[in-house]
């Protein structure tokens, strides 16, 4: 199966907010806008709303006849990447189905 780690950028400044795997790019910012679950990502997309703007979905990494190890490790790597880099990224976990991690004001 082809699977895409993919970035959610925000339209206003271009800045990576998210970091996810996926195997529909347009099927998953669907679900990412309409998601209720309470987040740091809701209400980054929340707010995005209030403006009349929705997140921009980016594919950052395109794995063909992927496995769970493969698509696993790539998006633990862009997010590790990611905030090496000094993104302020939603996401709570360290990719991967891995364990939560939260930053200090948390």
């Amino acid at each position: 199966m082809t699977v895409f780690i993919y970035g959610l950028h925000d339209p206003r400044d271009g800045a990576l907010r998210y970091v996810g795997k996926t195997k529909n790019l347009r099927l998953r910012l669907w679900h990412h806008v309409r998601d209720r679950k309470n987040s740091y990502k809701r209400n980054w997309v929340v707010q995005l709303a209030s403006l009349g703007l929705k997140p921009e979905i980016r594919a950052m990494e395109t794995i063909e006849n992927s496995n769970d190890l493969d698509w696993q490790e790539r998006e633990r790597y862009w997010i590790e990447k990611a905030r090496a880099e000094g993104c302020e990224l939603t996401n709570l976990s360290i990719g991967g189905h891995g364990g939560m991690t939260h930053c200090e004001e948390t």
